[in-house]
Parts: C-alpha cells; structure tokens; sequence
C-alpha cells in the first residue's frame, strides 16, 4: 500500500524535527501541510533550472506538477494559520516557515513562468514577406505512443520511490544548510540521522531507476521522470559528501575512542561524590573525616577538570555526555549539604575537643584519689577520652595545621599529666591489665603470626615471645581515593593488628602491636611493621604480669 504524501510527511519529521503539540489541531495541520509543501517544493526548485536556463519540455511539466502540489500544501497551512491567534507564541515558528515557503513559491514562479504553457515563447517569424507568411515545411510531430496499464503502474511506482526519496534529501539538504549557519548549528546526532536519511533516499532513488529501467527510454514522460531521478542522484550525493565530511569532524569529538580515560574518571568522580553522602557516618571515623576535609580543594578541582574534559559529549547530547552531567550533578547536589554540615559540625569542635580533656581530668583525679587502677587501663575512661579528643585534634589539624597548635599543646599537656598520675597507680594498673581478646580464626592465622614475629625479631632480634593475641575476627578493609603528588591514586588494604605478649622480665610481658597491611591493588601482598619503636616509653596499661599469660 502507497503511503500518501502526509503519511510521508509525518515519517519524515520524525527524523528532522522535535514533536509537534498535537493540541491546538490547527498548529498540527499546518505543520504537517508546510511539510509536505516544503519537500515538494525542495523538489520542484531541483527540477526548476536558473533564470538563465529555465527548465523546458518535459522537465518544465515535472516542475509544474512539483510546483502545483507544493501550493496546495502551502496553501492549506495559510488557511490553518488563519484560525490561530496572531499572538500565539505556539504559532510563530509555523508563520515564518509558511513564510519562506511562500517566498520560495514565488522564486520558482520566477524561473518557469516565462516558459510555461500558458506564457509560450513568442515564434520567429518565417523570412519572406510578413503579410504572406509562409507555411512550416515541417509536418506535425505525431503524439508518443500511449503507455499501457503495467507502463503506466511502473511509473507510478518510480514516482512513489522519487518522491520518497525527495523527501528523504529534503531532510538531509536542511542539516546541510544548517551546517552552513542556515538555523541552529546541528549535533552529532543530526549528522548521523542525515546520513542514515541518505542511505535511505539512495535506496528509494535506486528502486525508482530500477522501475524506470523497464520502460521506453525514448518515451517523454520516462525522459522527465529519468531526469528527475538523475537529479535526485546528484542531490543525495552532494549533501552526502558534506555530512561524510562532517561526521568525522564531530566523530573527533563525540568518539568514545577519543576519551580512553572516561570510565576511570566516571568511577573517580562517582568515588568521590561518595565521601559526601553521609556526614552523620563520616563524622564518626574521624581519619576519613579529616582526608576530605584536606583533599576537598583537589576533589573539587577534579570534578571541574572532568567537565571540562568531557564537554564536547555534554555539547553533542550523547548517552555518555548525559551520563557524566548526572555525576557531576550528584557530586556538586551531596558536597553542598555536606559542607553546610560540616561548618556547623566545626563550630562546635573547639568546645567538645576541651570537654573530653576535662573528662579525662576528672577521672584521672577520681581514680588516684579513690584508687581505681582500671580507669587507667587499654580500655578505661581516661583511655576513651583521649581518643576522643585525639580524634578531634586530627580534625582540626585538617582545618589547618597553625589553628591546630594550641589544641595540639593542650592535648599534649594533659596526656603528661596523666602520665604523672598513672605513676601513683603503676603497679595497681599492671596487676589489673587483662590478657587482649583473640578472635581470629581464619586458616591464615599460623602464616599471619609468622609473618608478626619475623618483622618484630627484625627490630628487637633476641626477644621471647610468650603468647600471641589477635584481638579482631576479621581484616578491615578500607577502599578509597587519595590525593598523591598532582592526582588521585585509588587505595585498597585490609589492615589487621596482631599483639605480641613479650616477656619484660621475670615477672612482666609487655605488648607489642605489628600492624599488617594487605595490598590488595598489588596481588594480596601483605606487609608488617611494629606499631612501637624499640626504645619507646610504653605506659603502664601495656605491660600485665606474666602469670595471666596461658
């Protein structure tokens, strides 16, 4: 079944052209009809000549009958713009178009009028005498033979094929203009809609020739659909030639080839609108507090270098463009509430970092007086409190080392008072001290406690150790991105803490922590290194007597 020209119309603008509104009617009538007049119309100006050489004989037929086809429609839009409102915004697009098709109209009217049926150009006279003219030696020209009705379907058919194929050139010649400036500078999309445009016309110009192949070459109407159809080749080839050309120059922009990077600064920029999702979590690990605080000024300028890399595919509308717009939205939306948070979160820090030291003055003095060794422990009050305000110092140090100091000072003041204090208590603290908890029981342990041992005998060669505890069930794994040198570097380690009980002396153990690190950006390789130095001071919560140890 043939599709009708509005049919084709409609078809078409599904290539070219934003959505209609189907409400009000008329604006949908008059978009549909300016359509359909302004592919005939496109095909009517490729058959039409220049002034200089106006299209004749059979050509001039195929531009009327163009011509006569893109005035109804245009016609028919005039008539549904008049029931509009001549102040409808909704309508303005549609008036100038109907104006230019008008124009367009009267231009083409311009060229073939002059030679047209009804305006024959005047005969040269016969030589001899005027008042005696001579009648033409020549006989009339006899009519073409009559097609028959399988000729004449054939016709239709190629008529159908070229029309389609109009209206497929006509879409793809408007990108063109616009690459030229006529209209909005088009997207890479646009292009490659054109040029999908193009492949289809050449196929529907090529069915048309294939029809026109099985007709008499000789015959009038065969010559002017044969010429049309010739016409439509070089149009299709042309616009072609120019989208071909632009394609590659926005495939540079839009190729994902261009961008090698892109799924690694989409997982960076995703990574680091993470660290801004939860304050109320964050607030609570004060090491990872402190990074974002101090890798914030990077992690923003990170985030712009991303936009900025990937404007070209914001610009262009791709899937990939619209991708990264959303992250970087979510980055800029969860940072803003984050730092509003975190102000409110720094006014208050002075004052609750000084009121955990004052906890920790009041314990301690309540434990010398009252003689309570266990607030002194690992896991005593005065032990909390400092880890509260050690906590909070790291913190404020984040904020900026120079306002950091006089916390930092206070800080260290009390632990050395405290330190003066625990003396009173030394010996009642070390008889009160536990034995860690040993909870780990992965099928790892043995090489784990190996691997402990070797890297203490490296610091201390020569030391016994008498038991060995590790107080968690697990590894801590900790993933994230850290600034290094000029970017950001993705981190990955599982870090684990076994306890070395160390025989002091006859009567003492002492615990030695090794941190271990699992490297898991580096094939599981695992690291060991002791928490303490060999000639530290170690306080007295550290060591227990030797006969808890079993």
């Amino acid at each position: 079944m043939q599709l009708t020209r509005f049919a084709f119309a409609a078809l078409l603008s599904s290539f070219f052209a934003a959505s209609i509104s189907a409400s009000p009617a008329d604006l949908r009538e008059a978009d549909l009809a300016l359509r359909a007049g302004e592919a005939d119309l496109a095909a009517a100006r490729s058959s039409a000549g220049s002034a200089a050489n106006p299209a004749a004989g059979s050509r001039l037929k195929l531009t009327l009958t163009r011509l006569e086809s893109a005035r109804a429609r245009i016609d028919q839009a005039g008539t549904a713009l008049k029931r509009i409102a001549p102040d409808d915004p909704s309508a303005v697009a549609l008036r100038k178009r109907h104006e230019t098709a008008t124009a367009g109209l009267a231009a083409i009217d311009a060229i073939v009028a002059p030679a047209s049926p009804a305006n024959p150009p005047a005969a040269n006279p016969p030589a001899g005498n005027p008042a005696n003219p001579v009648a033409p030696a020549n006989p009339p020209v006899a009519s073409p033979a009559r097609l028959d009705y399988k000729q004449q379907q054939l016709i239709k058919d190629a008529n159908f094929h070229l029309r389609d194929a109009e209206g497929y050139s006509a879409g793809a010649a408007e990108v063109v203009a616009r690459l030229s400036g006529d209209g909005p500078k088009p997207i890479h999309q646009d292009v490659t809609n054109a040029l999908n445009a193009v492949a289809t016309g050449e196929k529907k110009q090529q069915l048309a020739a294939g029809y026109l192949a099985q007709l008499p070459a000789d015959h009038p109407d065969v010559q002017a659909l044969a010429a049309a159809v010739t016409q439509m080749a070089e149009a299709l080839s042309a616009s072609k030639t120019k989208l071909v050309e632009a394609d590659a120059h926005l495939q540079k922009l839009t190729g994902m080839e261009n961008y090698p990077k892109y799924d690694a600064d989409f997982v960076l920029l995703q990574d680091l609108a993470r660290r801004y999702t939860d304050f109320a979590n964050v607030s609570q690990r004060a090491e990872a507090l402190a990074e974002i605080i101090r890798e914030d000024a990077q992690a923003l300028r990170e985030s712009q270098r991303i936009g900025q890399t990937y404007a070209p595919l914001v610009d262009q509308h791709t899937e990939p463009g619209q991708r990264m717009t959303r992250m970087q939205e979510y980055f800029t939306e969860h940072r803003t509430a984050f730092s509003k948070e975190l102000a409110e979160y720094r006014k208050e820090l002075p004052a609750a970092f000084d009121k955990d030291l004052q906890e920790a003055d009041r314990l301690a003095e309540d434990a010398v007086a009252n003689a309570k060794p266990a607030f002194f422990g690992e896991t005593g009050g005065i032990s909390q409190q400092f880890g509260f305000a050690q906590s909070k110092l790291l913190v404020l140090k984040a904020f900026g080392e120079a306002d950091a100091k006089p916390f930092a000072d206070k800080l260290a003041a009390s632990q050395q008072r405290m330190k003066e204090r625990a003396k009173a208590l030394e010996a009642q603290i070390i008889a009160t001290n536990e034995l860690p908890p040993d909870r780990y029981t992965a099928e790892d342990r043995a090489d784990l406690i190996r691997r402990a041992t070797e890297a203490f005998a490296a610091q201390q060669g020569g030391a016994q150790v008498l038991a060995v505890r590790i107080p968690s069930e697990a590894w801590t794994r900790d993933t994230r991105w850290r600034w290094s040198g000029d970017s950001f570097s993705k981190f990955d380690s599982s870090h684990l803490q076994i306890q070395l009980l160390v025989k002091q002396d006859e009567k003492l153990a002492v615990i030695r922590p090794i941190n271990l690190y699992k490297n898991h950006l580096q094939g599981d390789t695992i690291s060991a290194s002791p928490l303490d130095g060999a000639k530290d001071e170690l306080p007295p919560q550290r060591y227990l007597p030797i006969e808890k140890i079993k």
